[in-house]
């Protein structure tokens, strides 16, 4: 997993209308799609983005930050979200893009889709949305929208095809992320070299975070009482509001448990390596775990509705994203009322105890994504051929 090299820059031909709109609100997001532009030349970009594509040279229409956590509801969250959908729209009506990147955040970017497409732009869609975790009035939707689809999990392929989609693996940008090694990794954390290590990574979703983070540290108080030496880490994510984050480290005080902010520009990847076990969400944060090593114990606790509406979705194999590439239950899963401090710490240990045979798990969760490990050049090529027709 370290970064790829640049290589060749795709020159799409001159006389372009005006180059390509990005919507990127994520921090994930917005490094997946700094990395493909990185490899087009001469083409403007525009839309909504962080930082990584600020510095690609993207001209931003509007401040994006109320969309890092999802789509607000209420509140000033929400004029924000109707702001930014005002200024891509007007800004796509008066540049005429060829083309559009989208990355994430399903439900603002289906509907500015939708009309991207009736203005005559190509939409590509990178990492889309779970096929699996969308009922099919939601994927009947998009198909009028997006034009083609960039897929990041190999068993998608299949998927999106069956529902009439121009779909096509193209690898996970995570293999483009560099990582510290063990060592390393230990060190920019401050941690001690030798001593058994716990990550825990609650997600961007405050009402995950809330309902995760006290049965985790009660969890791990209980394991700092019956192991001789164990350290732990909360690594919070870039897209957790500030509110959130505040009420995290308040908590992480009372029971002395470090946490530390997740760097945007590099995402958790970059210090993964420096647990043995990583307690996280089912999605991105476990695949992400698995490929450095750090064995994934999965927590995942929604509210009742949600859960009522998972029963009618398709599912793979295993509700995180490391058992569903492996086609079988592997890595530790903990939903719902199986979600309590006992139980997390009993899994967390029995982890530790058969660390050498999941890591060779998480070896194979690696060898599932073939030899596709280049993934921004291939999306860069796609909006090249776009660009140049």
């Amino acid at each position: 997993m370290t970064s790829s090299p640049r290589g060749a820059r795709f020159t799409p031909a001159e006389g372009l209308l005006s180059g390509v709109l990005v919507v990127a609100a994520r921090a994930s997001g917005d490094r997946a799609a700094a990395a493909a532009l990185s490899h087009l030349r001469g083409v403007s970009t525009f839309g909504l983005g962080g930082p990584a594509l600020l510095r690609q040279g993207m001209h931003p229409l509007a401040d994006s930050a109320a969309e890092s956590s999802g789509v607000p509801q209420t509140g000033s969250g929400a004029l924000a979200t109707l702001q930014a959908w005002r200024a891509v729209l007007k800004a796509a009506r008066e540049r005429r893009p060829r083309a559009a990147l989208i990355v994430n955040h399903t439900e603002f970017s289906a509907r500015i889709a939708r009309r991207l497409h009736a203005m005559g732009t190509k939409v590509l869609w990178y990492g889309a949305p779970a096929a699996w975790a969308h009922p099919a009035s939601f994927l009947a939707a998009i198909q009028g929208g997006v034009h083609a689809m960039a897929l990041t999990l190999p068993f998608e392929e299949a998927l999106w095809k069956t529902d009439g989609f121009d779909a096509r693996y193209v690898g996970h940008p995570s293999f483009e992320t560099p990582t510290l090694e063990r060592d390393a990794a230990r060190t920019a954390l401050g941690m001690t070299p030798y001593a058994p290590a716990i990550g825990i990574l609650l997600g961007r979703f405050p009402h995950q975070v809330h309902r995760l983070l006290d049965p985790i540290l009660l969890a791990f108080d209980r394991l700092q009482r019956k192991l001789a030496s164990i350290d732990a880490r909360v690594l919070l994510s870039p897209d957790l509001p500030p509110t959130a984050r505040e009420w995290v480290a308040t908590r992480c005080r009372a029971r002395n448990v470090d946490c530390c902010g997740i760097d945007a520009a590099t995402g958790a990847t970059r210090v993964l390596r420096a647990f043995d076990v990583a307690v996280c969400a089912p999605g991105a944060a476990a695949l992400e775990a698995a490929l450095c090593r750090a064995v994934p114990v999965v927590t995942h606790r929604v509210g009742l509705a949600a859960a009522v509406a998972n029963r009618w979705t398709f599912r793979p194999p295993g509700l995180s994203l490391p058992n569903m590439l492996l086609g079988r239950r592997v890595f530790p899963e903990l939903a719902q009322e199986d979600c309590q401090a006992d139980r997390i710490a009993d899994a967390v240990e029995g982890a530790l105890d058969r660390r050498e045979s999941l890591v060779r798990a998480c070896g194979d969760v690696e060898a599932a994504f073939g030899a596709a490990r280049s993934p921004s050049r291939t999306v860069a090529q796609w909006l090249s051929t776009w660009l140049g027709a």
